[in-house]
């Protein structure tokens, strides 16, 4: 009996011992992942909840999906969302919020006012800030009318509230008609498509005070659609001077009938640019030359001018040939730095060559070509522009 009590009373040890380490093992409930669409938004200081992207009264809603990045520099994945309100009656206003990832639970931000019935495009984060991309009207038309205008609002976090940036509307124009009517192989009539450059549309860049490349480059970019958009925003535009230079653009089957509108359609565009006073197209991203332009009729004594690159010089200098019709050789001269050629930024240049006309040539044609100093004689670093001239008599 006395075994019997001891064998029990360890048994119940056990099972003491047992629950007492059940008793220490816990379940942590886990957070909730990080969601926009459940969260609390600030229209005009009234705040709206919304769970899985609507409000419970179902006027508010999220339009489309949630775009993620982060939006205030704490390396944390945060959020922007576009949001529909139908308060009543005909209209349906679209707002621009944000969702802040605070350790994992989504805080809503004040939402800002796009429009009414305009027509959202897309929504992205770059470089902390947001960018809303829609159409909407001309101030003129009624809400009746389909949106048109392309537009784009950009916004940041200020603290822990969402505030616009002032951006720089810009202007552009598009064609009327369908660009193969005018430019398809058989026809390649760039002039008449030039005339139907005639609908008036606007976009924005959220850049403060822009340079003239930079405008340039969001002209192009908003103009543009098509191979013709693909090909030119792939290549460094730059702008010197007032002369918008354009690289040479890589040949496809079919480029010509691209670029028999799309060369208008550019021109005509950066033109409007205040500032902007001619575009060189196939424009080397090594030298630009100022005086004479291509086609230009030339006299002896012949002054050129332009910019190249310092590694274009050595010694601060380059040769400069100008050869006749037929290629003979009529005057050679150097140009010479204007400033330190050290460096791999643009240089001023000027050089003076005299010549003597021939006045019995069947060919009044000639070229003027701009030699890279090469001292080192590899011919991978030769490089070189010709511009057509005119030689007078």
């Amino acid at each position: 009996m006395k075994k019997q009590l001891q064998v029990a009373a360890l048994f119940g040890a056990l099972l003491a011992l047992g629950g007492a380490g059940c008793a220490a093992t816990t379940t942590v409930a886990q957070p909730a992942p990080f969601s926009p669409l459940n969260a609390t938004y600030t229209f005009e200081n009234t705040k709206v909840s919304l769970a899985d992207g609507q409000s419970a009264d179902g006027t508010t809603k999220i339009f489309g999906q949630p775009v993620v990045g982060d939006l205030n520099g704490d390396g944390i994945p945060d959020a922007a969302v576009i949001i529909t309100q139908n308060p009543g009656g005909s209209g349906t206003f679209y707002y621009v919020a944000s969702a802040i990832n605070a350790a994992g639970v989504a805080s809503g931000t004040n939402a800002i006012l796009i429009g009414d019935r305009i027509a959202p495009q897309n929504i992205t984060i770059a470089n902390g800030q947001i960018i809303a991309n829609y159409a909407d009207r001309k101030p003129t038309e009624p809400m009746t009318t389909a949106p048109s205008i392309g537009s784009s609002m950009y916004l940041k976090l200020s603290g822990l509230a969402l505030t616009k940036i002032t951006s720089t509307t810009i202007p552009y124009v598009v064609s009327s008609g369908d660009a193969l009517k005018y430019c398809n192989g058989a026809d390649m009539d760039s002039v008449g498509y030039k005339k139907t450059l005639t609908v008036e549309m606007t976009t924005s860049t959220a850049l403060v005070n822009p340079t003239l490349a930079q405008l340039a480059n969001a002209t192009i970019a908003a103009a543009t659609t098509g191979m013709c958009h693909t090909a030119l925003t792939a290549l460094p535009v730059t702008v010197s001077k007032g002369v918008v230079y354009i690289p040479p653009v890589d040949a496809w089957a079919g480029v010509s009938i691209t670029m028999c509108s799309c060369q208008p359609l550019v021109e005509t565009n950066l033109l409007r640019i205040p500032g902007i006073t001619r575009v060189e197209w196939n424009a080397s991203d090594m030298i630009h030359v100022d005086s004479p332009l291509s086609g230009a009729t030339i006299k002896s004594p012949l002054t050129i001018a332009g910019e190249a690159r310092g590694t274009w010089f050595f010694e601060a200098s380059f040769p400069i040939t100008l050869t006749d019709w037929d290629g003979k050789i009529i005057a050679q001269g150097t140009a010479k730095a204007g400033s330190d050629w050290m460096t791999k930024e643009f240089v001023p240049f000027t050089a003076t060559l005299t010549f003597t006309p021939n006045a019995k040539a069947p060919s009044n044609t000639g070229a003027l070509i701009l030699k890279k100093d090469n001292p080192s004689g590899i011919p991978a670093n030769d490089d070189s522009i010709q511009i057509p001239v005119v030689i007078g008599k």
